[in-house]
């Protein structure tokens, strides 16, 4: 009696460590799809270890800094990259145990001072153990030196277009004399140029001089002629009072040569009253231009009034004609008052904090009254301390929401559909280990094959994932040879019956078939989707099969099932990524929506096609395609 008693032992240790073995390579699995999330997303991410040392690192964090992932591993961060500012923080977290965030924070790389200042929106939180120590720190980087680029860039064409239509507004003072309209000219230029500060500007023309209070002749100057009918009749130049690091011509910028020469035209225009409509017209055109050429919709609005002064031609993508829209409050713009005062306070808050520039997200309503999400970027104008007029710039982000929607929907779906498997498993096996002694034999064994079949159906979702992101990383290969198509459906069947044995298969397979040259693991997993779908989609009982009809070029497969049907709204996007039926929803009907996205990507991988034909109540018919040639 005791040698069967261990005998049994031995047997239970046995298949105990078979089902840890198979836990353990689920669980890798998983591992394995979340290094790939980790690897793949844009988002800088490094792990450390309570000194600050590298411990992991992603791609995108290691090219960002310069490095190579090896070199960075068992590296002390501030080894790296010295920051005494930065260590304070980090030391912080470690020793509080509270994580940190950072929008735009400034940072230059002491072994790189080529890369000049960057800018980051960073987080920074700890790892902790049960006891709550912090065992390590979790750093995440998004790199917005090239936003915060952009918007010193179009604060500087902003102040460069406002210093041409400040002149052209000049112009119509059709009351003041020409000494008096070329005094107000230099009194705009210091504002326009990159450090106004210390900015100082003079016109000379016909003998005469007008210049700033400030004016001092310096080494660092820009200059250009101002001429009328081919002649120089003057010269504008503008200098700065102290010294600045050299950019393109001397300190100053590309774009403040275009600006000075304009002045410049501008100037001998006004000069010759005959040119000075044509001057005004090229001015009013360069605006259009710009603006017209602009995807985004772009607007001025006066203030207080908040009445639309001008919009450019893309104000059509939102519905409307600009001509409609100036002169009306901008309230008309969203779809309820609310969202107008909402928008207005937003302003006020920019205002009172001193900045200049309010990028928000907001609803929007076009013309047809359909409401959008909008991304606007509004730059603030003041004359004497008050606003006196804003520049807005609309985006449409509807499909970057639903964008970011889809992927919150799927991780959502993904993390239900892993984690019920493995409550299965896991309550199974603790069943087992904990009661061991009070259940009966059958008892043990259908709760380890409960955990068995779980642990199945988490590998072929954990499979599906790694299919998708195969296809998506265009890293997708097929180990094709000549298979058997009757053994791999009599295979796939039999594995399905172990997870469903209430339904009827039916195999209607020709006797002779010829080879068929495919990938045989990855025919298998097509063919156990499709049986898979049949299964949840059919009444207990139900009759399933799968047939084979020889083509002259291909083989036709096909899985039929008496199910519930599928409209023809779903079928329209069946086969794309997280899609799956109104009804399943409805019927609480599992299922993370990857396995026919998964059989058109491997059935097209093999040069096939993938259909359904299906009526809502007379079940559904999918049928796909290998062709029969090598090639």
């Amino acid at each position: 009696m005791a040698a069967e008693e261990q005998q049994q032992q031995v047997y239970r240790d046995t298949r105990q460590r078979q089902h840890t073995e198979e836990l353990t390579k689920a669980l890798e699995q998983e591992k394995n799809v979340l290094e790939v999330i980790i690897e793949n997303t844009g988002v800088q991410i490094a792990y450390l270890d309570p000194e600050f040392n590298f411990v992991r690192v992603n791609s995108a964090y290691a090219k960002g800094a310069g490095h190579i992932v090896e070199e960075l591993i068992g590296r002390s961060h501030f080894d790296l990259f010295p920051n005494e500012e930065n260590q304070a923080i980090f030391k912080k977290v470690r020793d509080t145990g509270k994580p940190v965030e950072y929008h735009d924070k400034p940072f230059e790389y002491k072994y790189q001072p080529w890369r000049g200042t960057t800018y980051w929106d960073w987080t920074l939180v700890p790892v902790k153990d049960a006891s709550g120590r912090v065992q390590g720190l979790v750093l995440s980087l998004v790199e917005t030196t090239e936003r915060k680029n952009a918007e010193h860039n179009l604060r500087e064409r902003v102040k460069e277009l406002s210093c041409l239509y400040g002149i052209v507004s000049i112009a119509d003072k059709l009351s003041a004399s020409i000494n008096e309209l070329y005094q107000d000219i230099v009194s705009l230029l210091p504002p326009s140029w990159q450090y106004p500060e210390i900015t100082c500007a003079r016109i000379t023309i016909n003998g005469n001089k007008f210049e700033t209070e400030n004016y001092q002749d310096t080494q660092w100057k820009q200059s250009s002629d101002i001429m009328i009918y081919g002649n120089k009749v003057g010269i504008v130049e503008v200098c700065y009072l102290e010294e600045r690091p050299h950019i393109y011509e001397g300190p100053f910028l590309k774009e403040e040569r275009a600006l000075i020469d304009a002045v410049a035209i501008h100037i001998g225009h006004i000069t010759e009253h005959k040119r000075a409509d044509e001057a005004l017209q090229e001015s009013h055109n360069y605006l259009e231009r710009l603006t017209n050429s602009m995807w985004d919709a772009v607007f001025s609005v006066k203030m207080p009034e908040r009445v639309i002064e001008w919009a450019n031609d893309s104000f059509r993508l939102i519905g409307y004609d600009p001509k409609e829209c100036v002169g009306r409050t901008t309230e008309f713009l969203y779809p309820d008052k609310s969202g107008f005062l909402d928008f207005g306070n937003k302003i006020k808050s920019v205002i009172a904090a001193g900045r200049d520039i309010l990028h928000a997200e907001q609803l929007l309503k076009r013309k047809s009254g359909e409401v959008f999400s909008a991304e606007i970027t509004t730059t603030i104008y003041k004359e004497k301390g008050e606003v006196v007029h804003v520049t807005s710039i609309v985006r449409d982000i509807t499909e970057r929401k639903k964008l970011d929607q889809l992927k919150d929907d799927f991780i959502g779906l993904v993390s239900h559909e892993l984690r019920s498997p493995l409550t299965v498993i896991t309550g199974a096996v603790n069943t087992v280990l904990t009661e061991r002694e009070r259940l009966s034999p059958e008892e043990t064994r259908q709760l380890l094959r409960d955990a068995a079949l779980e642990a199945d159906s988490l590998s072929h979702l954990l499979g599906n994932l790694m299919e998708l992101s195969r296809v998506q990383a265009d890293r997708l290969l097929l180990f094709a040879e000549p298979i058997s198509v009757k053994k791999v459906i009599q295979d796939t069947i039999e594995e399905i019956k172990r997870q469903s044995s209430a339904h009827q298969f039916v195999m209607d397979v020709p006797r002779e078939l010829p080879p068929v040259y495919a990938d045989e693991l990855r025919m298998g997993r097509i063919l156990y989707n499709l049986l898979e779908n049949a299964v949840k989609y059919s009444p207990q009982g139900g009759e399933i099969r799968v047939f084979v009809k020889p083509g002259e070029e291909h083989l036709i497969i096909g899985v039929s099932d008496q199910g519930i049907g599928i409209s023809r709204a779903d079928q329209a996007k069946l086969f794309e990524p997280f899609q799956r039926l109104e009804d399943s929803r409805l019927d609480g009907v599992n299922g993370a929506g990857l396995g026919l996205s998964v059989c058109r990507k491997l059935v097209e991988a093999h040069g096939g096609q993938i259909w359904v034909e299906s009526e809502p109540g007379k079940g559904s018919t999918f049928f796909f395609t290998i062709p029969l040639s090598h090639s």
